[in-house]
Formats: structure tokens, sequence, C-alpha cells
């Protein structure tokens, strides 16, 4: 998969800036920087890979410490070979594939040496039938459902550059900052989908109710603290990527404008993170490509004209939030998928048993 993506990124990449309306003065620094990007694809898929058996079992720390080293060494490798030999995007991008080969070694080392029942046999690295359609069957989805969320993005980003070169940067140092609140969420929702599986595997189905409960709680902790910082200092936040003032001011009104209804996509992550990690995939990305992707495509050919400034593009995130946060609560609790999983799981273990 990482090869395939790989060639196809490298060999799009041109046509797919053009389709995305990249500025000129942009587009040889994007070319640059995504060309070479795409060539770390496979050490980044084999660190998911692995990091993903980690977290399996319970190991969440090693991952991080692997990640911490890692991003560690992309801050060093910008500093050197941007700052000190001026090479751009272009050094940018070799400093993250650089990081992405040395948290894959790391992790790829610990699946090797560990002697435990994950350990890593490359004499028997095969295909087994039932293994993998286990990890197609939840995995597949899983990843288009991870994709809706970049089309939609790509297709907001498009009608971002046509805005000019401003209104990228400014969305751009917005993107940098509401980073953060992304990463918590996602490790948050990583746990859910741990903690949900191996209690729904154990057919501990009260603590599968409780991790919701947790992490909804969680979530909206977490949101809520990103938001009031992100408002109250946006300024020093926005400074550290830019010093235009034109820039500032449009990143100002971003922020104010999105971040305090960061609250509302919890829902969307914990419901979906949680029923995934029982094992139903499906339905969780025919709600995202509803939701999130139709919606926002929606807004961008109707809504967006009546009213064409950034503000009225950037609305379609909060209220893709709530519609969608709205649909898997409403699944969650009426869409039968916790009794369709529990006849999947006695059908395994009875054919076990046999």
């Amino acid at each position: 998969c990482g090869a395939f993506f790989m060639v196809l990124g490298v060999l799009a990449a041109p046509q797919v800036l053009v389709w995305m309306d990249t500025p000129s003065d942009v587009m040889p620094h994007a070319m640059g920087y995504i060309r070479i990007y795409f060539f770390g694809t496979i050490p980044s898929f084999f660190y998911n890979v692995a990091a993903g058996v980690l977290r399996a079992v319970g190991d969440t720390k090693r991952p991080l410490y692997f990640l911490m080293v890692s991003c560690g060494v992309n801050i060093v490798l910008d500093i050197v070979f941007v700052g000190w030999f001026q090479m751009g995007a272009a050094g940018a991008a070799i400093g993250t594939i650089i990081s992405q080969c040395i948290s894959a070694l790391l992790a790829g080392y610990v699946l090797l040496c560990d002697e435990q029942p994950y350990k890593l046999n490359w004499k028997k690295l095969r295909f087994h039938g039932d293994a993998l359609w286990d990890v197609l069957r939840v995995g597949l989805p899983t990843g288009m459902g991870n994709n809706m969320f970049t089309l939609s993005n790509l297709i907001l980003q498009a009608s971002i550059n046509s805005f000019g070169t401003v209104v990228v940067a400014a969305c751009a140092a917005y993107g940098k900052i509401e980073g953060f609140h992304w990463m918590i969420l996602d490790s948050i929702g990583m746990a859910l989908t741990t903690f949900s599986g191996q209690n729904f595997g154990a057919q501990k189905m009260e603590r599968v109710r409780q991790s919701v409960r947790i992490g909804l709680a969680m979530a909206a902790g977490a949101s809520l603290f990103v938001s009031v910082m992100m408002c109250l200092f946006n300024q020093p936040l926005l400074r550290m990527f830019t010093q235009d003032a034109e820039v500032l001011e449009l990143g100002k009104g971003l922020i104010y404008r999105v971040v305090p209804f960061y609250i509302t996509y919890i829902g969307l992550e914990i419901f979906n993170t949680v029923v995934r990690g029982c094992g139903d995939a499906l339905f969780p990305v025919l709600l995202m490509l509803s939701g999130i992707c139709a919606l926002r495509i929606a807004w961008v050919i109707w809504v967006l004209p009546l009213s064409r400034s950034v503000y009225t593009l950037m609305w379609s995130y909060p209220v893709s939030w709530i519609l969608t946060s709205a649909m898997f609560l409403i699944y969650y609790l009426h869409g039968g998928w916790l009794r369709r999983c529990q006849a999947k799981l006695k059908q395994k273990l009875t054919k076990a048993g046999a």
C-alpha cells in the first residue's frame, strides 16, 4: 500500500495541485515538497502498523516515545535544512522523511526483538486468509472514512486557494495551530478504539459503554481548554508562523469563527472510534460520507456563491461537525450496531471452539 500511494502521489501531484487552484507563486514550492514527501509513504505506513500492534496489546508508551524522537529529529533537521542550508520546502520535506524512517526503524526493532506473541518473524511473513479478511473488513472502511476528511479538505483547500496568497497563508497558519486540538482528539480516539475493542472481545459490554461516557468527558474538556487558549492567545500563536499584519488579522477572524465550535466535533470522534473498535466499520464510513464529504461539497457548490468569502467557506466545518455528530449519536443509540457485532463475535467464538 505504501509503495502504491508513493507512486500515485509522485505522479498525480502536479495535476492535483492544478485542480486545487494552487497560486502560481506557491506552485513550485508545493510541487517540490509533495513529491519528496511521498517518498516517505512506506516508512509512514510501516510505523502506523507497528504502532497499532503495540497499542492493541496495551503498549501505548513506546509508540509515543518513538514519535517524540521522530518529532525532535524533524525539528532539528528543519532548522538545519531550512534555516542553515536554505533549502526551503524541499528541506522541510527531506527532514520529514528522515524522521519518519527513524520512527519506523524504532517500531520495527521492537516487533523483531520483543519475545512476545506479536514478535515478527520474517520467515513466517505471509497472508493468512481469515486474518486478512478481518483486517480488511475493519481497515478498508476506516481508511475510506479517513479519506472522506482528506477529500473534503482538498475541495475546501481548492476554494481557499482561489482567494489568493494572503488567505492561503492565514489558513495555513490557523491550520498549524488547530493541529494541537486534532492531535489530542486523535489520541483519545485511538485509546478508545483499543479499549473498546479489548473489552468487546472480553464481552464486557458495560465497560464499552463506560468508555463512551469517559471519552466524551475527556474530549469535551480538552476541546474547551484548547478553544479558550486559542481564542485568548491567538496573536502570539499566529505570530509563530507569520508577521504579516493582514494575515494575522484574517487568522484571528478564522479562530473566532471556528474554534468555539470544536466541542461539536467530539460526538463524531468518540462514537465513531468506539463503534469501529467493536468491529462495525462500514456504517460509520457511510455517515461520514454523507455528513462530512457530501455536505461540504454541497456547501461549496450552493452556499459559498451566495456570499463569497473565506469566512462563509469555513462555516462549513462547524455545520458538518454538528450534523455528523448528531447522526453518530442517533446511530450509537438506535443503530443496532452492538447487536450485530455481538452476533459476529458469537459466530467467531463458536467456530474457534469447534
